[in-house]
This record gives structure tokens, C-alpha cells and sequence, in this order.
């Protein structure tokens, strides 16, 4: 193994224990309503993320109308 090769590999072990649930009841839901936060935060903003870019070919669109006439 390489040395580039085994800090990969912990690296990704770190990213394994950091997404880990908590065992403990009351920290497993705090950890479990901050992934359904995330969740719907990353959701909401992709969904700006489509209508922005609607807004934009809509745009374009019109201009390309107007263009037209």
C-alpha cells in the first residue's frame, strides 16, 4: 500500500465514523433531525437552483420571441 493510498484510506475511515449514528437515544435524534435539516435544506436550494434556471431560459426565450416578430 502506498503511502498516498493509506491516508486516503483513513481519511476515509474518519468520514465513516463522523457520519456514524450515535448510540446514545437522545443523540441518535438530534443527529437523525440534523440529516432531515440537511436534508431538506440542500433539497430547498436545489430546487432554487431549477427555478433560477427556468427564470433564465424563460428569458431567453422571450427575448428570442421578441427577436422573432
Amino acid at each position: 500500500m502506498t503511502i498516498t493510498a493509506g491516508l486516503l484510506g483513513a481519511l476515509e475511515g474518519h468520514e465513516n465514523l463522523i457520519n456514524r449514528p450515535p448510540k446514545n437515544e437522545d443523540q441518535y435524534e438530534n443527529w437523525n433531525q440534523q440529516k432531515l435539516d440537511d436534508a431538506k435544506e440542500k433539497r430547498i436550494n436545489d430546487l432554487n437552483d431549477t427555478l433560477s434556471d427556468i427564470a433564465k431560459i424563460r428569458s431567453v426565450a422571450e427575448q428570442a420571441a421578441r427577436m422573432w416578430k
